[in-house]
């Protein structure tokens, strides 16, 4: 009897592909074939470390929301518990205005709890409409989703979402609020606005300032919204291709890493 041996081809070598080839060789065994394709020589897809001013700096989504488990589990997993960082004393800035300003306090990720929160970032229009919000109708479909952008931006305007919320999501999702759903993003606000709708008390800034504390960019004690890995040490990547036996061959029960364009 003749057994066939599974053969998956995983494309993408990013940290999501890694990822996914990591979990079918766990799952399938050293007799599967795994081949990861990528049209890049390097792997990480965005995450990668570049040098600045003479030191090394990481972009891409170079951290991750601390209270969420699962990246933490998967470090753990792969032996990297002691590479994780964790924010320093310095305030992280933003540009606004013609100023450097610090991140706001006080906000969900970056959704402003009151007009206070963002008072040196925008103009006093956008002020007047954050104050104002909470007697303004709010239609939400409980099980909806919808980009940050278009939440944020429909109850305060585009300035909070350039100039608080953007900058906060870019660091840990690698992306803008035009791009992120607020079920992907907050799931933690999607699910109070599903209850709110229930419960008939429809206003965004409420809901925001009820959330846990440690899901808000003010650091209240030892809560730490955020970490990373050790900048200029991307092991991330290097060790989830590492943990595939034979990841850097081609021979069987092993896993290739191959770029694409080799293979035109």
């Amino acid at each position: 009897m003749t057994t066939t041996r599974p053969s998956v081809a995983v494309i993408g070598g990013g940290i999501s592909g890694l990822v996914a080839a990591y979990r079918l060789r766990r799952s399938l065994g050293s007799v599967a074939d795994i081949t990861v394709v990528d049209d890049s020589p390097r792997l990480g897809g965005k995450l990668r470390t570049i040098d600045l001013g003479g030191g090394p700096i990481d972009i891409g989504a170079e951290a991750f929301i601390a209270r969420r488990p699962e990246v933490p589990a998967l470090l753990a997993e792969l032996g990297l518990t002691d590479q994780i960082v964790y924010p320093a004393g310095l305030s992280p800035l933003i540009w606004s205005q013609g100023s450097l300003n610090r991140l706001p306090a006080g906000t969900l990720m970056g959704i402003p709890a009151s007009s206070e929160s963002v008072r040196d970032l925008v103009d006093e229009q956008t002020l007047s409409r954050i104050a104002a919000e909470p007697g303004v109708p709010f239609e939400w479909t409980r099980g909806s989703d919808c980009s940050v952008a278009e939440l944020v931006s429909g109850r305060f305007g585009d300035q909070v979402v350039s100039r608080s919320v953007d900058p906060l999501l870019g660091g840990v999702y690698s992306g803008l609020a035009e791009t992120i759903g607020v079920r992907a993003a907050l799931p933690t606000l999607a699910a109070a606005l599903d209850a709110a709708l229930r419960a008939s008390r429809m206003q965004l800034q409420p809901q925001c300032r009820h959330l846990h504390p440690d899901q808000c960019s003010e650091r209240s004690g030892t809560v730490t919204a955020s970490c990373s890995m050790r900048c200029g040490r991307p092991p991330t990547r290097r060790s989830s291709a590492a943990r595939l036996p034979g990841y850097a061959g081609t021979g069987r029960g092993g896993t290739s890493i191959r770029s694409a364009a080799s293979t035109r």
